[in-house]
């Protein structure tokens, strides 16, 4: 990496990517979530809203489109006092601090 100085200066530097080792680290990250059943650590790493994933699943769930998947969710942790428990219990103390 070029220091302080040469950037400065106003000096052209070339920086090289190893992507194939980058892209080796993130398979073995997300394998390692896969294997661990980590579906948070997975939603962490991998925001799900910027991906196809959800098409996939409401493809797969044989739902019409998301908003209807959306809405089969909401009742589900509405109706499902262990469903709704496992939410909050995801989100922690997020519910408490931005109700205060």
């Amino acid at each position: 990496m070029p220091d302080w100085k040469t950037l400065s200066a106003g000096q052209n530097v070339a920086i090289t990517v190893d992507s194939q080792t980058m892209l080796g680290a993130e398979k073995q990250r997300l394998n390692g979530f896969i294997a661990a059943r980590d579906v948070a650590g997975i939603v962490a790493r991998y925001p799900i809203m910027e991906t196809g994933a959800l098409n996939a699943v409401v493809t797969n769930l044989g739902l019409r489109d998301r908003p209807t998947y959306e809405a089969a969710v909401r009742k589900l942790i509405a109706d499902d006092d262990v469903a709704k428990a496992q939410l909050l219990a995801f989100f922690g103390q997020l519910a408490t601090i931005l109700s205060a």
